[in-house]
């Protein structure tokens, strides 16, 4: 029985020999590499994804409080593409939203320059709302009279 354990404990010999080698060939390049990963990090790592702040000021609106004035705003739909194309209000514009990605920075600037009265922004009504997500966001980031259409296109399509 002690026979057949002899080349086992060898072959586990010769694995932790090799594994304590290039670890240390590893960390000796890495230190003259002239673009070397440091041992201890000089900064901490993010370990969290970078979700959009959506902290700003809005107006909760129903639609036919605002559907008078909707020629006075910019009205700005949230839903996915594919859902924009098959119907949205007339004069709309599409800015999907993502729980994970802030809006782009000219999307924003873009947004701020159209110098309408209102910023109304309408979702597909689940819960959380991507329209209220979206109006949140907008607003933390600058945009000023920012509404959401409380309910988004399910209550826009009664």
């Amino acid at each position: 029985m002690q026979g057949l354990n002899q080349p086992f404990l060898r072959y586990i010999r010769n694995a932790i020999i090799i594994s304590v080698v290039v670890s240390c060939l590893a960390v000796i390049i890495n230190f003259i590499h002239p673009n070397r990963i440091p041992l201890i990090s000089d900064k901490p790592y993010e370990t969290l994804v970078p979700c959009p702040d959506s902290t700003g000021h809005i107006e909760e609106v129903s639609y036919s409080e605002i559907k008078g004035r909707l020629n006075e705003a910019l009205v700005i739909d949230a839903r996915a593409a594919e859902d924009f194309d098959k119907w949205h209000i007339d004069g709309s514009i599409n800015i999907p939203y993502d729980y994970l990605s802030p809006v782009c920075p000219l999307k924003i600037k873009e947004i701020i320059k159209s110098k309408k009265k209102y910023v109304v922004v309408y979702g597909d009504g689940e819960e959380p709302d991507s329209g209220r997500e979206l109006a949140k966001e907008l607003a933390t980031r600058g945009v000023k009279n920012v509404h959401y259409i409380r309910g988004g296109i399910k209550e826009i399509e009664r």
